[in-house]
């Protein structure tokens, strides 16, 4: 069964490609298959989906879910009934009878029956018939892995399974979405599952370190400082309780019971000191400490008292506390109660000194063997990640492997393996994965689990990726000895013997090597995907590499892939750190730059993003010292959506965080189905960074490839969209997923221009009456006064002059408030034209007394207007008295691409991007100097 599915599995979601390495279903389950049953043939449903009367609403969930994933892998509905015609149809049921998340799969005459407890178990049901017998993966919240095909057989193997461990939490921020959590079989507290969907582990808000909540210092210390601990000098501070105190025990019980009437739905309530190594020394907790030996002792005294309340009135509510640091030791006498959940952390004697060392060969073994026999109820928190440095790489997958099988050989409840909890940490996606495969099973070999994950998730890059961790377990073999116990335990500097430069040289290489690979999937969608997906595996190594002394080209990368893909935290911090640290890197950056031999200049875009044909940039700097630059990228001039490049032209950008002298690889800024072009790029007073175009879409059905495009097809195709907007609020790192229009029939190339009461100017053009006759044409301008929100009509410059103004527009305010717009011409010179109210009305349009196209206008901190343009090639103007004079042209370049765009540096010296026309364009930048004698050519870096 699963051989003739394998043949034709495909990944699907939001891409689709087979790996190049053979994917092997590590889920599935043993034993003999069952008859195969064909439920859909031909993209037709044969079989429905039988509810019983009255369904619950997680049986009803339990069929929606199947129906849906049926479809995305068959095409066909099966239709959802509680009155089934025939014995063709998947039953699902709840038995009441079975344990928590109990299920069972049989096949019944030609009937597939999915059979769970209340609560998840027909969940489980549902997704373990597809994940195990089916082979589909959820492996993230978006990766989806599905076999693909019209005519749809199942073979189950019949089971019936409980899980042992019922708390199962990754604990990683990844795993903490609810959907995922569902289809992978958690249920962390943090993954919000709703009850219609089962839930999921609820602590009812109570969930560690609680007894500050229990009993409030601000709400009881002023008349009852007794209630508190008593330090070794006999004074009451309000930290942790005294427990020994009787009215203690009553208030925080009655607190928890009161808790749980206000949610009903509270499996767990902790009861867990706070997080601070610090005990009450009255009388009467140091007797009862010294009797039983262990501070747990006195902890048990109140969690117990509370344990027997819950017990009477919520018989199926369980109590929780911890031991940890000094409540570790077992108790001579003193045990907990039944509804008790004793929660070990393997933290000091554990994973915090020695990470990288299986729990059962540290001292952690020990409290696990003699907690085992005293309680009833056991329950892990275990620790995987560098809480200094989350995105450290950390060879201990087969630790955390080891680890949960021994937890399990050791009876526990639960089991939690706290990873990058506030954002993303290294490898967090393949460990949450890998983990809750283990957690549900904790017989799986961990080895499989990974390869599973790795050839599905990455497809062709497999191999690379297999690589890439074969690496990662070789260093942690190859270190071993210093592994055994790492300076500073789990949170280890980044200067560790392993992360060696030949250790990160062999990883970049391997890096370098996927992304190649990616290259070879199927369309240009499925390309950036799985180069986005190596991209996040790489973090870690650049997260290393700035550890150890950051520069310009490392830096770039790390700030592009952590904005894209959600980073916040470098280490366990309240706030979030990230933006600090990318800050204190670009500082050193600064102060170790030094100037490069001069070459002619620097091509400054490359990478799959940006495709084959690069054109019409614009730079800008931001307020956080960031330069960003924008361009066109498309196959040709104009790029039609295509079969092999479906969207058609895009918007794509750059970041420099060092002046200019690296930039990030480039992404994708805005894309849709027209062809979107000619972009500019500006940040406002307020912080918005706003990105303005124009697009072209384009009649009828894409091209059937990119190389049937031809400039007669254009004209008869092409139908104007006009000028349109998008807008960002962190600095240019995500933007509008859809672009606001501002005018239908004008054009723009040129950059919003503030002014000093916040009105914006958006210089554009409007071709004559006839399409592509420009014989007759102007520009104009559009105005805003809310920031962008909202634009005025297009006022027009140079109408009624009768000339060719055919194309780019630029405006610039000058010292007196007067604005002074520049308008390109084909066929004759340059024109200009001034406005002294805000652009509302314009004067005529003069002569500027040469030949220019596409005019960008850009002031310097010394007062030069720079007016740059192609025609002659690449050049420059230069006016020292608001433009009424220009001296120049001054080249920058022979190429004829240009539409140029500048920013000053911190140095005053001017960074010109530009591009090359024709095959192998690209965008480039050069250096300059303004001097009273012109422009001096300045060292571009290398």
């Amino acid at each position: 069964m699963m051989k003739r599915m394998m043949a034709v599995v495909v990944l699907m979601g939001a891409a689709g490609w087979s790996s190049a390495g053979e994917w092997k279903n590590s889920l599935k389950p043993k034993g003999t298959e069952a008859a195969a049953v064909m439920v859909t043939r031909d993209g037709r449903a044969i079989y429905s989906i039988a509810l019983p009367v009255n369904a619950t609403a997680v049986e009803k969930s339990a069929a929606g879910d199947l129906q849906h994933w049926v479809k995305e892998i068959s095409g066909a509905t099966l239709e959802i009934t509680d009155h089934p015609g025939s014995d063709e149809v998947i039953r699902i049921a709840t038995d009441p009878t079975f344990e928590a998340e109990e299920y069972k799969i049989a096949e019944e005459e030609r009937a597939i029956v999915l059979t769970g407890s209340t609560g998840r178990g027909v969940m489980d049901a549902v997704y373990a018939l597809l994940e195990e017998d089916m082979g589909c993966r959820w492996y993230t919240r978006t990766d989806v892995r599905l076999p693909h095909e019209g005519t749809l057989t199942i073979a189950p193997v019949p089971r019936r399974y409980v899980p042992q461990l019922k708390m199962r939490d990754p604990f990683y921020f990844v795993s903490f979405d609810g959907d995922w959590s569902v289809r992978n079989r958690t249920n962390a507290p943090d993954a919000k599952v709703p009850e219609e969907q089962g839930g999921h582990i609820d602590y009812g808000g109570l969930f560690v370190h609680t007894e500050g909540e229990l009993l409030k210092p601000e709400t009881y210390f002023k008349d009852h400082p007794e209630y508190y601990q008593m330090n070794a000098d006999g004074k009451r501070a309000p930290v942790q309780l005294c427990t020994t105190n009787a009215d203690v025990r009553r208030l925080v019980t009655e607190h928890v019971l009161e808790t749980l009437r206000k949610n009903p739905h509270t499996e767990v309530v902790s009861v867990s000191r706070l997080d601070v190594m610090q005990v009450c020394h009255c009388a009467e907790c140091e007797k009862l400490r010294k009797e039983e030996g262990s501070e747990m002792a006195n902890q048990l005294l109140l969690v117990n008292q509370v344990a027997d309340a819950v017990a009477k009135e919520f018989p199926g509510v369980m109590v929780d506390t911890l031991a940890y640091l000094e409540t570790l030791p077992v108790p001579k006498t003193m045990r907990p109660r039944k509804n008790v959940i004793i929660r070990i952390c393997n933290d000091a004697v554990g994973a915090w000194s020695y990470p990288f060392t299986p729990a059962e060969k540290t001292g952690t073994a020990k409290y696990v063997t003699d907690w085992s026999k005293a309680c009833d109820h056991l329950s892990i928190w275990d620790y995987n990640v560098n809480f200094s440095h989350y995105l450290a790489p950390m060879p201990n997958m087969d630790v955390i492997a080891a680890n949960i099988k021994y937890w399990a050989a050791n009876k526990a409840w639960g089991v939690m393996t706290q990873g990058g909890y506030q954002g993303m940490a290294e490898r967090d996606e393949l460990k949450s994965w890998v983990i809750a495969k283990m957690l549900w099973d904790p017989s799986r070999d961990e080895k499989e689990l990974v390869q599973d994950f790795i050839v599905g998730h990455y497809g062709v890059a497999a191999p690379a990726m297999e690589e890439f961790d074969a690496l990662l377990v070789k260093a942690g073999v190859d270190h071993a000895k210093e592994l055994a116990a790492p300076p500073s335990g789990i949170r280890y500097p980044m200067d560790i013997s392993f992360l060696s430069k030949e250790f990160l040289a062999q990883a970049n290489g391997i890096i370098d090597q996927a992304k190649e690979q990616a290259m070879t999937a199927g369309t240009l969608a499925e390309r950036e995907e799985l180069t986005k997906r190596v991209e996040r595996a790489w973090l870690p190594i650049l997260y290393v590499e700035l550890c150890q002394g950051p520069t310009g080209k490392v830096l770039a990368e790390f700030d592009r892939i952590a904005h894209r893909e959600g980073a916040t935290h470098i280490s366990e911090t309240w706030p979030a750190n990230l933006e600090a640290q990318i800050a204190a890197w670009k500082g050193q950056v600064a102060k170790s730059s030094t100037q490069p031999a001069a070459v002619d200049y620097k091509v400054i875009s490359k990478g799959l993003a940006s495709l084959t044909y690069q054109a019409f940039p614009d730079v800008c700097r931001l307020k956080n010292g960031d330069l960003l630059a924008v361009f066109y990228a498309g196959y040709t001039h104009v790029s039609f959506p295509a079969v092999d490049v479906p969207m058609g032209g895009r918007i794509c950008m750059v970041r420099s965080l060092d002046e200019g002298r690296t930039w990030s690889s480039p992404e994708m800024l805005f894309d849709d189905v027209n062809d979107n072009r000619d972009p500019s790029v500006v940040q406002l007073d307020d912080g918005t960074v706003v990105c303005t175009f124009f697009s072209t879409a384009m009649k009828g059905e894409p091209l059937a490839s990119s190389k049937d495009f031809s400039w007669k097809l254009y004209r008869e195709r092409a139908k104007s969209v006009g000028s349109q907007i998008v807008m960002s609020h962190d600095n240019g790192y995500s933007w509008d997923k859809v672009a606001v229009g501002l005018n239908s029939s004008w054009y723009c190339s040129s950059p919003v221009r503030q002014l000093k009461d916040g009105t914006c100017i958006l210089g554009v053009y409007q071709e004559g009456a006839k399409k592509g006759d420009f014989s007759l044409a102007w520009g104009g301008v559009l105005r805003s006064t809310d920031r962008c929100k909202t634009w005025s009509a297009a006022v027009p410059i140079g109408k009624e002059a009768g000339l060719p103004l055919d194309a780019e527009t630029d405006v610039i305010p000058l010292k007196d408030g007067t604005l002074l717009a520049a308008l390109r011409s084909s066929k004759v010179d340059m024109y200009t034209a001034t406005s002294s109210d805000e652009g509302k009305t314009w004067s005529a349009v003069a002569d500027i007394g040469f030949k220019a196209q596409c005019p960008y206008l850009y002031r310097l901190s010394t007062g030069e207007i720079l007016l740059g343009h192609r025609v002659p090639g690449t050049a420059m103007h230069v006016s020292r008295d608001e433009g009424k004079t220009w001296q120049g042209p001054y080249a920058i370049d022979s190429c004829i691409g240009a539409y140029p765009s500048c920013v000053e540096l911190s140095d005053h010296s001017v960074l010109i991007v530009y591009y090359s026309e024709g095959v192998g364009s690209e965008i480039r930048e050069k250096r300059f100097r303004v001097g009273k004698d012109g422009l001096e050519m300045l060292p571009v870096w290398q």
